[in-house]
């Protein structure tokens, strides 16, 4: 990694113009590792807690990753020709392709979703299909849209759904399914919490109400749910 000395010698003697279009790329090469870490830590912390770190942690993850955003957006003004509701446009549709290719993987090894249009679809019919209707004020949270990763919620409790495929050689191929209660705070989480994986929709979907409708507790449902019996989390 390049140190002081050796920037100072890299940018000694020439104009400030070519200083900022030195300093766009090399900064655009950092601020997203700064930035997605940040996230990825905040969003473990959110899930799984984080053991012997203050309650503000998953906070400051945040304005870790709120600052890289908006030093990045600083440069992209100062550099970048191109207005910035031309760039918000094209990092959306980049952001759209990837959920599509997301949600294309997804179909082709679950093939079960391969009937409907999104994974909210999906659950919203399925439990029909079971004789549930979701609350209309169920928080529903889906960053890749159409693809599985979600996160349905309550004030009390919340379900994070994610796809497991084969290429991901980490759980059985399926859905991974976490079930938790919430802090006063919404953000984070508190007690126990469980996760599982199962191939089937059905299953999902009926652990989702009777964990966010019924409000069943996390013994009963590993005793009725084998497949969410697998793991145990222990929330700080």
């Amino acid at each position: 990694m390049p140190t002081y000395d050796e920037y100072r010698a890299l940018v000694e003697g020439i104009s400030a113009e070519q200083k900022l279009a030195i300093l766009g790329p090399e900064t655009k090469c950092v601020l997203p590792v700064i930035q997605g870490f940040a996230l990825l830590i905040q969003k473990l912390v959110e899930e799984r807690g984080a053991p012997q770190m203050p309650p503000d942690f998953g906070e400051w993850c945040r304005r870790i990753a709120d600052a890289a955003q908006e030093l990045t957006d600083l440069i992209d003004a100062l550099i970048n020709p191109k207005h910035r509701d031309i760039l918000h446009a094209e990092w959306e549709e980049q952001k759209r392709a990837q959920a599509g290719s997301f949600w294309k993987e997804e179909q082709a090894e679950l093939l079960e979703l391969q009937a409907y249009p999104s994974f909210i679809v999906a659950v919203k019919q399925t439990a029909s299909k079971l004789g549930w209707s979701l609350p209309e004020d169920l928080d529903i949270t889906n960053s890749f849209y159409p693809s599985v990763m979600s996160a349905f919620s309550t004030p009390e409790r919340r379900v994070n759904i994610q796809a497991v495929l084969t290429k991901h050689h980490l759980r059985p191929l399926g859905y991974a399914v976490t079930l938790s209660e919430l802090a006063a705070d919404e953000l984070n989480v508190k007690g126990r919490g469980h996760e599982g994986s199962t191939k089937s929709l059905d299953k999902v979907v009926l652990v989702l109400c009777r964990w966010l409708i019924e409000k069943w507790e996390l013994e009963r449902i590993r005793l009725e749910h084998e497949w969410m019996s697998s793991g145990v989390i222990l929330w700080h």
